[in-house]
């Protein structure tokens, strides 16, 4: 008799301390969330993210063209009718990093190789235009029409634009530049 009343009372031991240790971690559970909603609502800063990779467009443009490279001379933004303009002015163009453009391009942009006294029709200006994306259609396997749509996006996705002094013919021979 005494042993089966010790085996119910401990039974109803076992099942109060299970039934206390349910209640204990149902708390628990709900501080967690409760605190968990508190965190999301709270605006959380974003990480920093990896800089984008700068992208420079050098476009070559016969020296006969000066209407076109005069307004990009005071450094204004590209508008929709210049970059249509930039186009069908455009001889040959390249697109690379800014670390490319340094070692390949950016004398050019000096003083130094500006064009002798004598000017020749062959002439040509450097247009250096900062990219805020790369652009597909700017690639030297990009399509005409992909080409005209990259050049219509130029006002959305351009920088600073810096034009060189006049240059002979031979400043883009042998480059790295593709036709447009």
């Amino acid at each position: 008799l005494i042993d089966r009343k010790f085996f119910i009372l401990f039974g109803f031991l076992i099942t109060a301390v299970s039934y206390a240790l349910y209640l204990l971690n149902q708390q628990s559970t709900q501080k967690e969330e409760s605190l968990k909603r508190r965190e999301s609502s709270v605006p959380q800063l974003p990480y920093p993210s990896q800089p984008k990779k700068s992208l420079v467009l050098v476009l070559v443009i016969n020296a006969g063209r000066e209407d076109i490279l005069q307004p990009l001379k005071t450094n204004s933004p590209i508008t929709t009718n210049q970059s249509d303009l930039l186009y069908r002015a455009t001889q040959a163009l390249w697109m690379g990093s800014k670390v490319d453009f340094s070692s390949e391009f950016e004398s050019w942009f000096n003083s130094e190789h500006a064009a002798s006294k004598v000017e020749s029709e062959y002439d040509v200006y450097f247009v250096q235009i900062e990219l805020y994306e790369d652009d597909s259609g700017l690639k030297s396997d990009a399509s005409q029409l992909d080409r005209i749509d990259a050049f219509h996006r130029l006002p959305n996705n351009s920088g600073k634009v810096k034009v060189s002094n006049q240059l002979p013919s031979k400043a883009y021979e042998n480059r790295l530049f593709y036709s447009r």
